[in-house]
C-alpha cells in the first residue's frame, strides 16, 4: 500500500519535473472528515501511521496515509470534568509512547479554568490491548497548553507553551513534576490579541535553539536555550509578516537542516529557510484547498509533509500529504 501512494505522488512529480526547473511540491488530500471535526495536531508513528489530536470529545485518531483509501479510527479518548475535551499538543517521549496536552474546551481558544493537563499513551503492543490515556500532570494555572516539544537530551521532559499567559511550562513526564521554565511577552499574544488571542503556537528545538511561531504577533522566531530549556540568549525574529497582512502562523515542523514547514491561517502552507526567507507552497489559489491548516508533521524520511486542518463552518478537518 505504501508503494501505491508513493508511486502516485512520484508520477505527479515526474510530470512536473520534465524541465530543468525544480519540481513544485505536489499535494493530495488523503481524507476529510464528513462532519465538522476539528483536527488540531498531528504526529507520525514509527510505522508511518499518523496520530490526530482533535477537538472531538478528546479523541485521538489514527490513519494509515499509505492505504489505498485511508480511513481514521479512534485510538483513545481523554476524559475531562464533564465538558467536551480538546486535545492540543503531542510529542513522542519514548519509542511509540506519546504525551498530549488537553483540557475542557472554553469559548475563546482556551481551556476552562483549572482543567489543563498532560496525559500519556503507550502504543506498544496495542494490538493485544486497547491503549488508554494516563494522566501525568495537572497544570491548573494554564489558560491553554499549545505547542509542545521534548528536550533533546531528556525527551521525557517536555516544554509546553501557554499561548495566552506567555508561560513556558517544563513537565517531567516520568515524575509528573511541573515548573514554569520562563515567562516572556515574546511568547504571549502581545498587543495584537484582537487578531487571535494566542501567542506562541508551534515549538521545535534545533541545534540549541527553541524555534516557535507567534500567531498574534505574526512572526517566526527563535531563542537559544540550555539543555534544561532555560533561555541563554536573546529573541530573534526570523520572519515577520507585514503589518497590513492578516496572516496567522500556526504549528510547524522542521527538517534536520533547520528548514521549517509552517501552517498559516486561513488557507496557506509555507516554507521558511534558515535565513528567514518565506516561500508559499499552498494558498487559496492552489488545486488542493486547505480549510484552516493547523499543524504539520514530516514523514520519517522528511520527503512528505502531512498537514491537518480544522475545517470551517461547512468543511470538516482534512489530512493532506505534500510531496516535498
Amino acid at each position: 500500500m505504501r508503494c501505491h501512494f508513493m508511486v502516485s505522488l512520484a508520477g505527479l512529480l515526474g510530470a512536473a519535473g520534465a524541465t530543468a526547473v525544480p519540481p513544485s511540491p505536489v499535494a493530495k488530500q488523503l481524507y476529510q472528515f464528513p462532519n465538522l471535526t476539528f483536527i488540531e495536531n498531528i504526529a507520525v508513528r514509527f510505522n508511518g501511521h499518523l496520530l490526530l489530536n482533535t477537538f472531538d470529545q478528546g479523541r485521538m485518531y489514527t490513519i494509515d496515509p499509505y492505504a489505498d483509501n485511508p480511513e481514521p479510527y479512534v485510538v483513545a479518548e481523554l476524559s475531562g470534568s464533564g465538558q467536551p475535551v480538546i486535545l492540543t499538543g503531542i510529542v513522542e517521549v519514548a519509542p511509540d509512547v506519546f504525551v498530549v496536552s488537553g483540557g475542557d474546551g472554553g469559548d475563546n481558544y482556551d481551556f476552562l479554568n483549572g482543567t489543563a493537563k498532560i496525559a500519556k499513551i503507550d502504543l506498544n503492543n496495542c494490538d493485544d490491548e486497547a491503549p488508554t490515556f494516563t494522566d501525568v500532570a495537572s497544570i491548573p494555572s494554564a489558560r491553554i497548553l499549545n505547542g509542545m516539544v521534548g528536550l533533546p537530551l531528556k525527551p521525557h521532559v517536555v516544554l509546553s507553551v501557554d499561548s495566552i499567559n506567555g508561560n513556558l511550562f517544563r513537565i517531567d513526564t516520568s515524575t509528573g513534576a511541573v515548573d514554569i521554565a520562563w515567562h516572556n511577552e515574546k511568547i504571549g499574544p502581545g498587543p495584537n490579541a484582537d487578531i487571535v488571542p494566542l501567542g506562541a503556537n508551534g515549538l521545535n528545538i534545533h541545534r540549541g535553539y527553541l524555534y516557535f511561531t507567534n500567531s498574534a504577533q505574526q512572526f517566526y522566531g527563535r531563542i537559544k536555550i540550555n539543555p534544561r530549556g532555560d533561555p541563554v540568549g536573546d529573541f530573534e525574529e526570523l520572519y515577520h509578516f507585514p503589518a497590513n497582512e492578516a496572516h496567522v502562523f500556526d504549528d510547524f515542523d522542521m527538517t534536520h537542516r533547520g528548514v521549517s514547514y509552517v501552517c498559516s491561517q486561513r488557507d496557506s502552507f509555507v516554507k521558511i529557510t534558515r535565513d528567514g526567507k518565506l516561500r508559499t507552497i499552498i494558498d487559496a489559489d492552489s488545486d488542493v484547498k486547505l480549510y484552516s491548516p493547523t499543524s504539520v508533521a514530516l514523514s520519517k524520511d522528511q520527503k512528505v509533509a502531512f498537514i491537518v486542518t480544522g475545517g470551517d463552518e461547512t468543511q470538516g478537518g482534512q489530512v493532506v500529504a505534500v510531496r516535498l
